[in-house]
C-alpha cells in the first residue's frame, strides 16, 4: 500500500488539487525502482492537468475526450502557449510508450491476482491431500497464499479509490466549469495573462530539451532518440533509414545531432536549451557541418558543398525545442541556413525539415533557377497589365535577393488571381 505521500518537488500542488500532488509524488516514489510506472503517473497528471485547465476556462466538455485532441483544442483556442502544449504532448507520448511497455490497470491487477490465488488454493489442497508431501514445500505455497491474500485487499483498496478518485473528479472538474462560465471576463483575461508569463518563464535543461526535439524530429519523419541513436553507443548510418544520430565526432567538438538520409549526411544540429538565443548557434552548426569527420559506412559528396566545397554536409540547423514566436524571434523556432552559396542567410522555420525534404531542396540548383526564370517569358494564354507584370517582376527580384516575407497590395478587380498564377511559375523552396 501507498503510506503517506512527502514530495520535494510536487508539495506546492497539495492547496489546488488533492490528486495532481498525489500523481506527481507517486511518480516520485515510483522513479528509482520503476521509471516505467513514474511515466505512467506522469502521463496522468498530464492529463488531471490539462482537464483542470479546460474546466478553469469553462472549456471543459467531457472525461471523455482524448488528451491529443484535448491539448490541441487548448492550444488552438489560445488558452495554453505552444511551449505549454509541447510539454503536455511530450508526457503524453512517453506515458503512452511506458504503458505500452507494460499493460495494466488495478481492475485488470485484482482479476489477475484472483486467478493466481484459486491457483495457489488448489495447489495447498493438493499438497493437503497427500501426506507425504515435505514441510517445506507446503510452508512455502502457505506463504504464497498468505501473501496473495494480502495483495488481493491492497488491489481491491486501491481499486476502490480509484472508482472514487473517478466520482470525485468529475464532479470537480464540473464545478469548477460551472464556475468559469459565470465568472466575469476579466478574471478569465487575467488567468489568461498570468499563463502566458508563466509559460514564458518556464526553462528546460539540456536532457529535457532534447527530449523534446527528439520528438519533433520524429514528427518529421526522422529515427530520433537522444539515449539510444547516439555515436558512442554504435549508432552509425545505414541504407534505407533515416537517422538523427546524437553526438556525432567533428573537429570541432561533437555535433548534438547529424541528420543522415541512408549513409549521406545532410545537416548538422546545435541544440540548446530552450533560454539560449538560437539564431546566435547557428555558427556552431555550421562550423559542425565544415568539420564533420566521417565514419566508415559515411557516404560523402566528393566535391563537398559550399562555393569553395568547404563543407561536408550542406546544411545547418539550431534549436532550443520552443516553438517559432514572431515576438521572440531569435529565441525560438528553428533557425537553418543552407550552406551551398554564401548569400544565404539563416532564417527561422516553423518545423523540421523531413529527409525527403532536405534531399530534394541538396538537389535543387539556385543559380540554374534563377538563369532559366530570366529567360522564361511573359507568355501565360492570357494578357498582363503593365502594372502586374511590374508587380511580378518586383518579387521575383526581391526572391532572388533571398527575400523571405513578401507582400503585394493590389485593390479588388486588378487581377490579383492572374498575378499569383503567372506568379507560381518560380516554386518554392520552403519546407
Amino acid at each position: 500500500m501507498v503510506g503517506h505521500l512527502v514530495s520535494p518537488n510536487f508539495a506546492h500542488l497539495r492547496p489546488y488539487d488533492e490528486q495532481l500532488f498525489r500523481l506527481g509524488s507517486l511518480a516520485e516514489r515510483y522513479f528509482p525502482e520503476d521509471p516505467n510506472t513514474a511515466l505512467i503517473k506522469l502521463r496522468q497528471l498530464g492529463e488531471r492537468l490539462a482537464q483542470q485547465v479546460a474546466s478553469r476556462f469553462g472549456a471543459f466538455t467531457s472525461a471523455q475526450e482524448s488528451q491529443l485532441a484535448l491539448i490541441r483544442r487548448l492550444e488552438f483556442d489560445g488558452l495554453i502557449e505552444p511551449e505549454v502544449a509541447a510539454l503536455f504532448h511530450d508526457l503524453r507520448t512517453t506515458g503512452n510508450d511506458a504503458t505500452h511497455g507494460l499493460y495494466g490497470d488495478h481492475s485488470s491487477a485484482l482479476s489477475t491476482l484472483k486467478a493466481e490465488l484459486a491457483s495457489l488454493q488448489r495447489a495447498l489442497d493438493a499438497f493437503r491431500a497427500e501426506r507425504g508431501t515435505v514441510a517445506e514445500q507446503l510452508s512455502a505455497t502457505e506463504a504464497q497464499l498468505q501473501q496473495a491474500l494480502d495483495e488481493q485487499q491492497q488491489w481491491e483498496q486501491l481499486a476502490e479509490a480509484a472508482e472514487a478518485d473517478k466520482v470525485a473528479l468529475t464532479a470537480q472538474l464540473q464545478a469548477l466549469q460551472s464556475a468559469a462560465v459565470r465568472q466575469p471576463a476579466a478574471v478569465s483575461n487575467g488567468l489568461l495573462q498570468a499563463a502566458r508569463k508563466a509559460a514564458g518563464s518556464i526553462e528546460l535543461d539540456e536532457a529535457a530539451t532534447r527530449q523534446l526535439i527528439d520528438e519533433q524530429l520524429r514528427q518529421a519523419g526522422w529515427e530520433a532518440d537522444t539515449q539510444t541513436l547516439r555515436y558512442g553507443k554504435g549508432a552509425r548510418p545505414q541504407k534505407n533509414r533515416n537517422l538523427a544520430i546524437a553526438e556525432w565526432p567533428t573537429s570541432s567538438g561533437p555535433a548534438d545531432y547529424v541528420l543522415f538520409v541512408g549513409l549521406t549526411p545532410y545537416a548538422a544540429v546545435e541544440a540548446k536549451r530552450a533560454n539560449t538565443d538560437v539564431a546566435g548557434k547557428v555558427p556552431q552548426a555550421e562550423r559542425y557541418g565544415r568539420d564533420f569527420q566521417p565514419s566508415n559506412e559515411t557516404e560523402l559528396r566528393s566535391e563537398g558543398w559550399g562555393p569553395k566545397g568547404e563543407y561536408r554536409v550542406p546544411f545547418a540547423f539550431s534549436s532550443n525545442s520552443r516553438p517559432f514566436l514572431n515576438q521572440l524571434r531569435t529565441k525560438s523556432g528553428i533557425w537553418f541556413r543552407d550552406l551551398r552559396r554564401s548569400d544565404n542567410l539563416a532564417g527561422p522555420l516553423e518545423r523540421w525539415y523531413s529527409p525527403e525534404g532536405l534531399k530534394a531542396l541538396a538537389r535543387q540548383d539556385v543559380d540554374l533557377a534563377h538563369q532559366q526564370l530570366r529567360r522564361e517569358s511573359f507568355s501565360f494564354g492570357f494578357p498582363l497589365r503593365p502594372y502586374q507584370r511590374r508587380a511580378i517582376e518586383a518579387t521575383e527580384a526581391a526572391i532572388t535577393a533571398g527575400q523571405r516575407d513578401i507582400m503585394l497590395a493590389m485593390a479588388t478587380g486588378t487581377g490579383k488571381t492572374k498575378t499569383c498564377v503567372a506568379l507560381m511559375r518560380y516554386g518554392s523552396t520552403r519546407p
